[in-house]
């Protein structure tokens, strides 16, 4: 019993501690791979990622340089400088998600609209076609949310109707929500307010 161990402390467990070690540190590099290579499977559209960092000390997430294509990958659609999003991880253990800041920096968009048709009606269209999943009758979890400190910095949305050959740009957007909560229990939901609480 000791021989089993001492060799599970010596030999097993550091190269178990090294292989997490080296899983922690190549999932950026797979979720940026990822997305890049399957991201149109999942919202009908390509997308691109510069870079992904996760500081696991702090639980800090940050996706740098997003882009999402128009349909015919000429131009781009929706585009970001840097997402950042801060986690409490102890909260998951009680079915709760509480983020305390999402920071959205230079975030871009682009509505086009030609005749009735917008350039985002084939992402609708993308996401009608896949089967819903049927909920009913099937017993739901208490799941609770809370997202702080939310901000949006330097936006900019330019919107283009080309039957009227008119184009309104709209720069330096910006706004900051301090809270938002959700919480859903036995399929009613509730919304909560902090101001209540204390």
């Amino acid at each position: 019993m000791k021989r089993a161990v001492k060799i599970i402390t010596i030999f097993i467990l550091p190269v178990l501690i090294a292989l997490i070690v080296i899983a922690l540190i190549a999932l950026p590099y797979v979720a940026k791979n990822y997305i890049n290579n399957h991201g149109k499977e999942y919202v009908g559209r390509k997308m691109s990622v510069n870079q992904i960092r996760i500081n696991y000390f702090t639980t800090t997430f940050n996706i740098i340089d997003f882009k999402m294509l128009e349909a015919d990958e000429a131009e781009t659609f929706v585009a970001f400088d840097t997402l950042m999003v801060d986690v409490n991880p102890i909260r998951l253990f009680s079915f709760e998600l509480e983020i305390e800041k999402i920071r959205l920096v230079k975030p871009v968009a682009t509505i086009i609209r030609k005749d009735s048709v917008f350039n985002f009606d084939d992402i609708i269209a993308f996401f009608n076609s896949k089967p819903k999943e049927d909920t009913v009758g099937k017993a739901s979890k208490p799941f609770k949310y809370v997202l702080e400190n939310i901000s949006l910095e330097k936006g900019r949305l330019t919107f283009k109707d080309k039957a009227l050959n008119y184009t309104n740009i709209m720069n330096d957007l910006g706004f900051t929500v301090p809270y938002i909560g959700y919480y859903k229990c036995c399929s009613r939901m509730y919304a909560i307010n902090r101001k209540s609480k204390t």
